[in-house]
């Protein structure tokens, strides 16, 4: 800041007398000073040095470094929370580093796709200055490019930096899979093949259900117990005038795959829709969509698998 100041000088009049020494004294007279002052920002936000990109294969291990957070000249120091997050990986933290950010509290969604810190910038700084301590690993079978995005906030201002991580695709060996197989007597069942054999009854049973009451199917993928219940229901289907249409089912496995006695048991997950026309219209009271957990038993009748019962055990 300079301040100038000027006194304007003297104007001499005519009647003035005396003697006026030094002749220069009428003229105008200046002084100035220079004061320095100092200002200090406020509301500045932590600043984030990192690399703009890093590469790595596929299903591997990425290290990240070089990563830092600078405060504001002149601020005292607080506390920041800085957040990593990615898309198509995880992020992994060293928590126990020396001097870092190591409790359990100050370190959340470690391992996951979002991880936070919260501390003191120079504990952060502490953990970021550690070779390893930042770890990326893109999703199993990822390829192409991902981001990890870095924020900072001290409380009152937030700085962000993207960094690019471009993930190489790599040549998997080849690999067989070999289904698991039951076998009861001379006969053998894999998982997906027991799943298919529901899966095809359950989709050939309208034939049956629906007029002219087609009994094949129920001679084809039916016997024991299962086979005389599907026959009662054609019956009450006839008696009553009535039929079961159906949209598209879908089945998975879901749980026990095993043996007992002369059966293989399967648990399986099954959504069906079906619509039960009685005398002309529908009978809202049976018809809508259903899913459940259904075990089957299966087994062999005249040389071929086929379902002997099943039972709803859960939702």
């Amino acid at each position: 800041l300079k301040i100038a100041v000027n006194d304007g000088g003297r104007s001499v009049g005519k009647d003035e007398k005396g003697l006026l020494w030094p002749p220069s004294a009428p003229k105008a007279r200046s002084a100035s000073n220079t004061i320095g002052i100092n200002v200090t920002p406020t509301n500045v936000p932590d600043i984030i040095t990192a690399f703009n990109s890093f590469a790595t294969d596929e299903d591997s291990e990425l290290t990240i470094n070089g990563i830092s957070i600078k405060e504001p000249t002149g601020q005292a120091p607080r506390n920041a929370t800085i957040t990593f997050e990615t898309s198509r990986g995880i992020i992994k933290v060293k928590s126990n580093v020396p001097g870092g950010v190591v409790t359990s509290q100050a370190i959340v969604g470690n391992g996951t796709k979002k991880v936070t810190l919260d501390g003191s910038i120079a504990k952060i700084n502490a953990t970021l200055a550690d070779a390893s301590a930042i770890t990326y690993r893109g999703d199993s079978n990822f390829s192409g490019n991902d981001s990890l995005n870095i924020t900072v906030n001290n409380g009152i201002k937030t700085d962000t930096k993207k960094i690019v991580i471009a993930v190489k695709s790599i040549n998997d060996p080849p690999q067989i899979t070999v289904a698991e197989a039951l076998t009861v007597g001379n006969f053998s069942i894999t998982k997906p093949e027991a799943v298919n054999l529901i899966k095809s009854w359950l989709i050939d049973k309208e034939k049956s259900y629906s007029r002219p009451y087609n009994m094949e199917p129920i001679y084809k993928y039916t016997t024991g117990e299962y086979f005389e219940r599907v026959e009662g229901t054609v019956r009450w289907l006839r008696r009553n005038n009535a039929e079961y249409k159906y949209q598209q089912p879908s089945v998975e496995a879901s749980g026990q795959f095993f043996t007992r006695g002369n059966q293989v048991i399967i648990d399986v997950r099954v959504n069906e829709n079906n619509t039960l026309y009685r005398r002309g219209g529908i009978d809202w009271s049976s018809s809508g969509p259903s899913t459940g957990l259904h075990r089957f038993n299966l087994q062999v009748d005249r040389g071929i698998w086929k379902i002997a019962n099943s039972q709803k055990i859960g939702q």
